[in-house]
């Protein structure tokens, strides 16, 4: 078996030998076939780029038109100044690229309004007043922008907008400097990365820089500006690029240049792609460049990449094929594991299936031992009551006899029907459901267990909002029993309970626990009983619904409360949702309302 391992070991290491030195050539092959085509690649690229950061030259101007024009300014100049004034502070406090506002009247110049943030940088009239078509667009209103100015090495670009009175009469003309190195900047980053290692520059028709990385290009002329800062470079490509850009609408071409942006001024050879495009009533070209030399860079390091992917391909391989057994041998440890996990899963399963199955019984034995117990105490009950009816009959005209006879009455009265409704919930059957407003049953069971309250603890009830449901009376107050006792014995001392009654919100009644289609389109009546406890915490908020689960049984909890409210929740195909935190546990029980009476 050995001497068989190591032939099959050796022909791999020929294939693989042999899949590198073509590898070797593929790759060489592709390079020289992929260099005649990296030009081509280049400048289809590099048009894509330019079109994109024109569309968003263009795009970024248009919005800051579209806002001018949904200023919705009225001026008449009778004492709305400051109004107007308000208006325009408030159209600076926008994301727009506006840092000053100038609202020129037609007739009277001299009382123009300004409005300047704390960065503006054209701040007063007579900056504005650089833009040549200023007054032609104030006799005219003709015009969407004016021509593009330089201060203080930035290029700016005033955008017009009419102002008219009440009358629809043009009464002014509301300028807007936009300095267009803030549109430059939210483009800068959507044209040329690192990766091509170039930027876009945007000039105006007299070949004037107006957006570039660099400062200090704005406001020149790429030749004869460019000339006087450095005189002793070579400007014959940059003279062709100018002609060419003057005499076509869009083109590529590659030229000897420099990265004005670089300290250290170099000859490379660059990639050009450009358009021409309209801005109002101006013309710009939007230029985008990159160095010719860095795409075939790029594929002279895809092709060392190859070489070294191809090597490392092989010593994986070989590595792989001499690591096979121990991966074999660690797959059979790996079975065995799983085998002796799922032998384990399966004894848990058993175990969980035996606790339920003890469960079941516990519940079984309850149920006979309630039955008996209830039916007995039913016995006792039915000749108290013919005893006390009797008396109450014979003591008829003594009033304070009577009024106490009355409440033995009722107490047996009560006891007799909570041992019928004891019988008809172990037998499963049907219990008698009347209409009635929910408030009443909720009133009556609050108030009885307002009795029972220790006095440190408050219980009160609000009611937001009544309505009739059709239900079983005992059934609600059996909940709302279970859910204040249980809430009584979470509470510290001085605690509080709170019932209300409210109506169920229909978006956030489909989180409630059972909710399903026959739910949908019904109004539903809600009672909210909430404590400030310590809250229940999450891992056991899944267990306490669970027949005698209990956090209390040293202080003689059965477990059994809360499995009894949703016992009675699903018999009825009520809605339940329970919140808890730190501050406290709310448990809500929505009830669809069956007729139209309702009280808010």
């Amino acid at each position: 078996m050995k001497k068989k391992s190591l032939k099959w070991l050796n022909i791999g290491l020929i294939v693989i030998i042999t899949i590198t030195i073509i590898g070797f050539f593929g790759i060489y092959y592709s390079y020289k076939q992929s260099k005649e085509y990296a030009l081509d690649f280049g400048q289809s690229q590099l048009m894509k780029i330019n079109k994109a950061a024109t569309l968003l030259i263009q795009s970024s101007i248009d919005d800051q038109k579209e806002i001018l024009q949904q200023v919705g300014l009225v001026y008449n100049s009778k004492g709305q100044q400051a109004i107007i004034q308000e208006q325009l502070e408030n159209l600076l406090t926008k994301d727009t690229k506006f840092q000053s506002l100038f609202l020129i009247p037609l007739k009277d110049t001299s009382a123009s309004l300004e409005v300047s943030s704390s960065k503006a940088i054209i701040d007063s009239l007579d900056l504005v007043q650089k833009d040549t078509l200023l007054n032609k667009e104030l006799t005219t209103a003709s015009y969407e922008n004016g021509t593009v100015y330089f201060y203080k090495n930035k290029a700016f670009l005033n955008l017009y907008q009419p102002i008219y009175d009440e009358n629809g009469q043009l009464t002014a003309v509301l300028v807007a400097p936009i300095n267009l190195d803030a549109i430059y900047r939210t483009i800068e980053d959507a044209t040329l990365n690192n990766e091509y290692n170039g930027y876009t520059m945007v000039k105006n028709k007299e070949m004037k820089v107006i957006m570039h990385p660099s400062a200090e290009q704005i406001g020149l002329n790429i030749i004869t500006g460019r000339k006087q800062l450095y005189p002793d470079l070579n400007y014959n490509d940059l003279e062709r690029l100018e002609q060419q850009q003057l005499t076509h609408q869009s083109g590529t071409l590659t030229y000897y240049s420099y990265w004005w942006t670089s300290k250290k001024l170099n000859r490379v050879l660059k990639i050009a792609a450009y358009q021409w495009i309209t801005i109002g009533n101006q013309k710009w070209v939007v230029a985008s460049s990159t160095e010719f030399n860095r795409h075939n860079a790029v594929l002279k390091q895809e092709f060392i990449i190859g070489i070294g992917v191809l090597s490392i391909f092989t010593i994986v391989v070989f590595l792989l094929y001499l690591n096979m057994k121990n991966i074999i041998r660690r797959e059979k440890f790996s079975l065995e594991n799983q085998k002796l996990l799922s032998q384990k899963s399966h004894q848990e399963s058993k175990y969980e299936l035996e606790k339920n199955l003890l469960q079941e019984s516990k519940l079984e034995i309850i149920g006979l031992l309630t039955t008996s117990i209830v039916h007995d105490l039913n016995n006792f009950l039915t000749p108290l009551l013919g005893n006390i009816e009797l008396l109450l009959e014979e003591y008829n005209d003594n009033p304070e006899l009577y009024e106490e006879l009355m409440e033995i009455y009722i107490a047996a009265q009560k006891g007799h029907d909570l041992s019928k409704r004891v019988l008809n919930f172990s037998k499963v059957s049907l219990t008698e459901r009347d209409a009635f407003y929910l408030s009443t049953i909720v009133q009556d069971s609050v108030n009885t267990m307002t009795i029972l309250m220790p006095r440190t603890m408050k219980l009160t009830m609000i009611r937001h909002f009544d309505a009739e449901i059709l239900a079983d009376a005992d059934e609600i107050q059996m909940i709302i029993y279970n859910l204040i006792i249980n809430s009584m014995q979470a509470s510290k001392q001085g605690g509080t309970i709170q019932v209300t009654i409210d109506l169920a919100n229909p978006k956030k009644i489909k989180t409630y626990t059972n909710y399903s289609h026959q739910h949908i389109n019904k109004e539903h009546i809600q009672f909210t009983i909430s404590d400030n406890g310590p809250g229940i915490s999450k891992d056991i908020q899944a267990k306490i619904f669970t027949p005698f689960f209990t956090t209390k049984s040293t202080e003689g909890g059965t477990g059994l409360g809360l499995f009894i409210v949703q016992s009675i929740i699903k018999k009825n195909d009520w809605l339940l949702k329970l919140e808890s935190s730190p501050e406290g546990t709310s448990f809500s029980i929505a009830i669809p309302i069956e007729t139209n009476h309702t009280l808010h």
